[in-house]
């Protein structure tokens, strides 16, 4: 992995009041699952996890219902 100046974990502590909604799945190859659990950690209420098994960025695919209504209820 190459490093990077941006900390998720870190910044994510800067969002205080804003909703949030954290997508991950167990078998994502690209982020690990335990990044997005120490992230959703770190971050102040409003957040919502959801988990998958998809790979990266195809939880839509998996439970599209699901994933729309989750963001319809960050936007409201």
């Amino acid at each position: 992995m190459l490093s990077s100046v941006y900390a998720a974990k870190e910044d994510i502590k800067y969002t205080e009041g804003l909703p949030k909604l954290f997508i991950y799945s167990k078998n994502d190859k690209t982020v690990p699952f335990s990044q997005g659990e120490e992230i959703y950690k770190n971050a102040s209420e409003p957040k919502q996890f959801l988990e998958f098994t998809a790979d990266h960025l195809s939880a839509i695919t998996e439970k599209p219902a699901e994933v729309v209504k989750a963001i319809e209820g960050l936007i409201k």
